[in-house]
């Protein structure tokens, strides 16, 4: 079998995600409001947008699927994580890093819910005299 080393792409429709950005409301930054605007686009949950459709946490594993080829103990096919799924997880994670780097956009996990998955421009206001 191959082995999966990067994502070509996440598959986010990323002219929408940018259009709807562009359409909400600058905000005042929560931590420097005199500063920095904000605005964000909810691009869903990680139930939706995730390979696996999972939350992870690092006090729990027992949602982690193993491999089918090590069992969990660690190989190629799995990036040495023990589990597919979260290996295809965070090449995804890896992917959306980079199309947001490359959109002039951050995104972030929902203050409410962890599981809330947001895309975010940040500004610097402008202080004309």
């Amino acid at each position: 079998m191959p082995v999966i080393t990067k994502l070509k792409t996440t598959g986010i429709d990323w002219d929408h995600v940018i259009s709807s950005l562009n359409g909400e409301t600058w905000e005042p930054d929560f931590l420097e409001p005199d500063q920095y605007e904000v605005r964000y686009y909810f691009l869903g949950t990680v139930f939706t947008i995730m390979p696996s459709g999972k939350f992870y946490t690092p006090w729990a594993n027992s949602n982690v699927t193993p491999c089918p080829y090590c069992h969990g103990s660690g190989c190629r096919q799995c990036g040495d994580m023990g589990s597919l799924e979260a290996y295809h997880d965070s090449l995804f994670m890896e992917a959306l890093e980079s199309e947001c780097a490359a959109h002039g956009v951050l995104w972030g996990s929902g203050e409410g819910d962890p599981c809330d998955i947001f895309i975010s421009e940040c500004r610097e206001i402008s202080m004309e005299d």
